[in-house]
């Protein structure tokens, strides 16, 4: 069991298991915390979530969950800004995200890559484990 990654900013939404979860609900709990973290930190979580896990990289995949304002700035040729601000999130998010996915999986997090693109709106987590 690992335990859970401490974090100065504290974006936790759900309690992290105190063991692994089996390998066959493990998808759908980082896809809960995934949204749920980002709903709680932007006020908008995705609309279509999922997670792929295979054998040591785990995929996220988001869909649909640009805020109004950032759809706004989108549309007005200030895309770099909403994407800039949305790798400073990733990067604030990144002990909480990392801690919650060594907790559900029970495997160390070694590398963490996330990116975001405007059109389509789709968004992507990846988990490099050891």
């Amino acid at each position: 069991m690992l335990p859970p990654t401490e974090s100065a900013h504290d974006l936790s939404i759900s309690e992290r298991p105190s063991e692994p979860l089996p390998a066959s609900e493990q998808p759908a709990a980082i896809s809960r915390y995934v949204a749920q973290l980002i709903t709680a930190a932007i006020g908008r979580g995705p609309t279509r979530i999922r997670t792929r896990i295979a054998e040591d990289v785990i995929i996220v995949v988001m869909e649909e969950l640009l805020t109004h304002a950032e759809s706004s700035l989108a549309a007005n040729d200030k895309g770099d800004l909403v994407i800039q601000v949305r790798r400073a999130f990733q990067e604030v998010a990144r002990p909480d995200l990392v801690g919650a996915v060594e907790a559900i999986t029970g495997r160390r997090v070694r590398g963490f890559l996330s990116d975001h693109q405007l059109d389509p709106d789709i968004a992507i987590e990846t988990f490099i484990l050891e």
